[in-house]
This record gives C-alpha cells, sequence and structure tokens, in this order.
C-alpha cells in the first residue's frame, strides 16, 4: 500500500513518517537547512508479515500546494495529520477539501505533538478533526493521538495502517499499465531512473513502454518495487523504473509531469471535455475562457475552462466543460484533476476526464452533451450502448478502449454486446440497432428517390450517396456500412455505383442499337478489345460520337472506361483482372510480367496498371505493383 500524509505546514508529517519507519524523508539541503518539507519525500515500512507500506511525504506550505497535489494524486490512502497545539488550520481544511476533489476515500488521522498538550486538549482536537471530516461525508476515520517525540501512540497507529494494507481493493488488471512521473535522474552506472505511483496495470522488466504526452518509446531495464529489487510492478506499488531508449537522454524524459504507460495508452493533447465542481465558497461565477492552473498525474499546466451546458458556472455547482490546455498532456478517461486560480493562491474545484481526445468539431456541436453524458457512465458496456445510441456515425471501438485504457477482457465484454459492428479500414465501429436501421433506410430511400427523378442514370456512386445521407459519417466507416448492406441485399453495386435491384439504366432506342453493335466489336476471345478509333471505322461512325455513346454506357455499368481511347466490357476486364491478382500474390504485378501473363502490348498494360492505381485496386513500389484493395 502507498500512504500519503496531507496536512498544515510545521505539523509533524516528517518527523511521524520518520517515527514509523526510521528514515528521514527529508532529502534535500534546503529542505534541512530549513527544516521545512519543500518537495515530496518518499519512505518505506516493512512488517514481519511481509506486508510494505510506502509513504508519500508532501509539503504542508501553500507556496508547495502544487508538490503536495502531485504527491496525492493516484493515491487510494491518506494519513491527515493534525497538530495538537495548532488543531485544524488553513492548510488542513484546504488539503481536506483537495482529497474530497480528488475522491480519495480511504483516511487515517494522527493527531501528533501530543507530548505538547493536555490530554484535554488533545481529546479536543480529536473531536474538532471527526466532526470536520464528518461534515465532508467520512465516516467510520480512524483518529490516532500519537507522538513522534515520546512514542506514544505510534504501535497503535502501525497496527492500524497493517490492517488498512490488508484490506485494500485488488489489483485491476483490466487496465493497461500507466505511471505518472514524480522523479527523474540519473545513477552511475545505471542510467536513467524515473519514479511514481503505478495508478493501472502492471509492468515487467524487458517491457517496452511509452513516455506520454511525448511519445519516446523506452525498454524498462529494471525495476524497484516498494523500494526491493523486482521482476514486476503492479498498480498501487510506488516504483523505480529504470528505462532505457535509443540515444535517450535524461532531457528527453523531462521527469514530472510526464507519464509512463504501455503503447495502448499513450495519448497526447492539449484539450478534453470532463466534468467539473466548482467550490461552493467561490465568491463568482467561472465565466468561459477562464485562465486556471489544472493539476492531473503529476502535471501543473496552465489551461482555459469553458463551461459546456451554460455561459458560466456558479458556485458550488458541477457542468460539463472543455479544458484547453497551453501544453499537451496525457489524460484518459476517469483521471482526477484539481482546479486552481490563475495566480495558484487557491483551490476552486476539481473534476475527472470524460473525452480525453475529443472530436475537432466545436463546443456547441449537436448531440454533444448527450454523447459526454454517455461517455461519464462508469461501466464501459453501458457506456458505449449508450453512446452507440447518440452518434449516428457510430463509435470507434479501438478509440473508446484507448480512452478508458481497456485490456483483452473488458474489449472482448464489449465486443459480445448486442450491436452492429461495421469493420472499416482502419477501425472497428460500432452502431446501436436502431442507427444502422435508420442509416438503412436513408440509403434505401435515397436511391428511390433518385432513380424516380433520374431514370435514365445507372445509379449513385458511394461518394454522392454519402452526400446525400450521411455527411456525418467518415469515409471509410460508410464504405464499409455500404458494403454490408449490399452483402445484405439491401441494393446492389454495378460497376462503381450503387442501384436499387432489378433498376437497369435505360437507353433510348437509337442507343440501344448503336451499343448492340459495339457491344459485339468489344466481345473479343484475347484482352485485348479494339480502340474507340477502330470501332469507330469499322461502323463508319465519328470516333466523337462513339466515345460519348461509350461514355453514357459505362454509366450504366456494361462497359468500362479504362481510358479515353479504351473501353472494356466486364468479362473481358474480369480476365486480365484475375491476372493481374495472381501476378500479385506472386509479388511479381510489373509492366512487363503482365504485359506477358496477359498476352497484350506494352502501351495497354501501362494503361490498365495505371487505371487500377486510379481508381485505388493497386499501389506502385519500384517497378512493381501491390494489390491494396
Amino acid at each position: 500500500m502507498i500512504l500519503a500524509t496531507s496536512g498544515h505546514v510545521d505539523h509533524g508529517k516528517s518527523s511521524l513518517v520518520k517515527s514509523l519507519t526510521g528514515r528521514d524523508t527529508m532529502r534535500l539541503p534546503e529542505e534541512k537547512k530549513r527544516g521545512l518539507t519543500i518537495d515530496l519525500g518518499f519512505a518505506y515500512q516493512t512488517f514481519a508479515d511481509g506486508e510494505v507500506i510506502g509513504y508519500v511525504d508532501v509539503p504542508g506550505h501553500e507556496k508547495f500546494i502544487h508538490n503536495m497535489v502531485a504527491g496525492v494524486m493516484g493515491i487510494e490512502s491518506v494519513l491527515l495529520v493534525v497538530a495538537a497545539d495548532d488543531g485544524v488550520m488553513p492548510q488542513t481544511s484546504e488539503h481536506l477539501v483537495i482529497l474530497e476533489l480528488l475522491e480519495v476515500r480511504s483516511l487515517t488521522v494522527a493527531v501528533t505533538k501530543i507530548d505538547a498538550v493536555s490530554s484535554e486538549r488533545a481529546a479536543e482536537v480529536s473531536l474538532q478533526v471527526g466532526e470536520l471530516l464528518s461534515s465532508k461525508g467520512y465516516g467510520d476515520v480512524g483518529i490516532f493521538c500519537v507522538s513522534s517525540l515520546t512514542g506514544q501512540g505510534i504501535e497503535a497507529l502501525k497496527r492500524h495502517l497493517v490492517d488498512l494494507a490488508k484490506k485494500r481493493r485488488p489489483i485491476d488488471a483490466e487496465h493497461n499499465f500507466r505511471m505518472p512521473i514524480d522523479r527523474c535522474f540519473t545513477l552511475s552506472g545505471v542510467g536513467i531512473i524515473v519514479t511514481g505511483t503505478a495508478i493501472a496495470g502492471s509492468v515487467q522488466v524487458g517491457d517496452r513502454l511509452t513516455i506520454s504526452p511525448s511519445g519516446i518509446s523506452v525498454r524498462v531495464r529494471s525495476i524497484r518495487a516498494q523500494n526491493e529489487s523486482a521482476d514486476l510492478g503492479l498498480a498501487g506499488e510506488r516504483l523505480g523504473i529504470n528505462i532505457v531508449g535509443v540515444g535517450l537522454k535524461l532531457a528527453d524524459v523531462l521527469g514530472r509531469g510526464q507519464t509512463l504507460t504501455a503503447p495502448a495508452a499513450h495519448v497526447s493533447t492539449n484539450r478534453f471535455h470532463a466534468k467539473v465542481r466548482l467550490l461552493g465558497t467561490e465568491a463568482r461565477p467561472l465565466r468561459s475562457r477562464s485562465k486556471v492552473h489544472l493539476h492531473i498525474g503529476t502535471a501543473d499546466v496552465v489551461a482555459k475552462v469553458v463551461p459546456l451546458e451554460r455561459d458560466a458556472m456558479l458556485p458550488g455547482t458541477a457542468s460539463l466543460v472543455q479544458i484547453d490546455c497551453e501544453r499537451e498532456i496525457a489524460p484518459l478517461w476517469g483521471d482526477k484533476f484539481l482546479l486552481r486560480d490563475a495566480s495558484a493562491s487557491r483551490t476552486i474545484g476539481g473534476g475527472s476526464v470524460i473525452d480525453p481526445l475529443p472530436a475537432m468539431e466545436g463546443r456547441r456541436a449537436p448531440g454533444l452533451l448527450n454523447a459526454l453524458r454517455a461517455m461519464e457512465l462508469k461501466d464501459p458496456s453501458r457506456a458505449i450502448r449508450a453512446l452507440a445510441d447518440e452518434k449516428m456515425d457510430g463509435v470507434d471501438v479501438g478509440a473508446f478502449e484507448r480512452d478508458r485504457n481497456l485490456q483483452t477482457m473488458a474489449s472482448q465484454a464489449i465486443r459480445e454486446l448486442p450491436l452492429k459492428w461495421v469493420e472499416a479500414d482502419d477501425c472497428l465501429v460500432a452502431l446501436s440497432a436502431r442507427n444502422w436501421d435508420e442509416l438503412c433506410d436513408r440509403a434505401v430511400r435515397g436511391l428511390e428517390a433518385f432513380h424516380m427523378k433520374y431514370p435514365d442514370q445507372p445509379g449513385l456512386s458511394e461518394h454522392q450517396l454519402r452526400k446525400k445521407i450521411a455527411m456525418d459519417f467518415d469515409r471509410s466507416v460508410f464504405s464499409a456500412s455500404v458494403r454490408s448492406m449490399v452483402r445484405m441485399g439491401l441494393f446492389q453495386l454495378r460497376g462503381t455505383y450503387l442501384q436499387l435491384h432489378h433498376y437497369e439504366a435505360r437507353l433510348d432506342v437509337k442507343e440501344e442499337a448503336a451499343w448492340d453493335k459495339i457491344s459485339r466489336i468489344l466481345d473479343v476471345d484475347t484482352n485485348c478489345p479494339p480502340r474507340v478509333v477502330e470501332i469507330a471505322s469499322e461502323l463508319e461512325m465519328p470516333p466523337d460520337s462513339i466515345r460519348n455513346l461509350l461514355v453514357r454506357v459505362s454509366k450504366c455499368g456494361f462497359v468500362i472506361p479504362v481510358a479515353d481511347n479504351r473501353f472494356f466490357l466486364p468479362k473481358t476486364m474480369q480476365r486480365v483482372s484475375d491476372i493481374r491478382d495472381d501476378l500479385a500474390m506472386r509479388r511479381e504485378l510489373s509492366v512487363i510480367a503482365f504485359k506477358e501473363a496477359a498476352g497484350i502490348g506494352r502501351n495497354l498494360a501501362v494503361v490498365l496498371l495505371e487505371y487500377w492505381d486510379r481508381v485505388g485496386v493497386t499501389r506502385r513500389r519500384g517497378n512493381y505493383r501491390m494489390i491494396i484493395r
């Protein structure tokens, strides 16, 4: 278990940790000189049964509140220290507000310096602290009167902390590893060391990790967990990790404010959506684009808050907001954060992240608030179903799992939900049954309306149908949805046109007669149908008239325009496509190989290959081509 101290300056936090562990947490010369904790200090306590408790000793002075916040972020248990002579002081109250905003629910209270006061005074302060905690919603909190000087009450406090450690919640294995970095330094002969409290997942020696938000890739060379050498580090443990990387320098890591993560949990953003609570003690509303200090993970970033539900937040209220940061950070869903005013002199509120990577569609986008309320749901299965109901264009499942830092087991549970799954080129999208039915209905009605208005046209291209019924859809997602509808038999794809079944674009009588003659000429046994000028010569017609008619017929799906002077019947195109695919499978699709295999000239071979490049079937790599669709 990791336990952070909390409390007013000079209330004996560091002395208490030393009494519990035998270690002095003041490591900086300035701290020892002034007798004042400035930065985070660390100590460990190992018990006979092997239980290890790690302590993060935080500063109590208001000038170093940013260090205090970095120390308690992601920690589930806190030791609140109140001196018996002073009682509850300003930083006691502010630290308690911070813990409340960060949703730290496991508290133990140590009333210190009881050797300097009467037993009546110690009891009075204990009662005072108990009433304060009750008013904040903290129920059964252990309160221990102790003296670091005489040792009175220390053993009872130790026993309580060991019991607390044994009752801690089991490690959640459904998340990827994440550890906000609070220290970074080098050791001679070892290299770069980063330390922090792991807030999710596990890490092993040899793992590949990413420093977020910078995106630097590193490897784990060694681990110290709870101050002991280890091969494995778990969420809830205090870790020191020796990292290595190609050309990695200490300046690259940057230290506090970065997060060491599994690659799947890496994000980098300067904007996110969240739910924020503004403290009722604030004297005025929080207006749009108010400047604040954002504390998230171990980062302290200047940011602006934009309320989404109204123009300003009133004191004592909660609201969905957009937060714009001055530099990149690495938040994920559910991360708690703290807001302090522009001068960083007081805590004004806090909240939790809902959408770490919002779409750049504007804070007034239709449906945004409903979508955020769906994303706010804690259970991933409920959240993705509610979100799929709200988003007509579906939910990117990979992004949803990344934002929530979900691993395989949770992902599998999500993919068993009764949703419509659409596999696009680079993502899996989930649509609700209602929205899928609506999309299918729109597509069919769109084609019906087009056929009625333009009976001489073959149908709509995929791009035209998307513009007509679903401009809010990603291109690849819509394309995959259309392919699914074709497989379902809602309509058909003829050539490059979508059309309803049994629909035929009509040619007039004169065009039909001319096409009948042209199709006979194009229907050859070889892979080299005649060019437009050759057809025109045989029929004694102007080449432009032949070309215009072939273009018209191609829109009906009866012929494929490969070039201005080359048109292929579908069955001829199928033959040369089979040859192309066979060569591509053997990685031999070059101009020379295709020309010889198809029995055609070099010019026609180049025309066909460039046509397939143009329509996105192949892609050229040097002298060879590969099939991409």
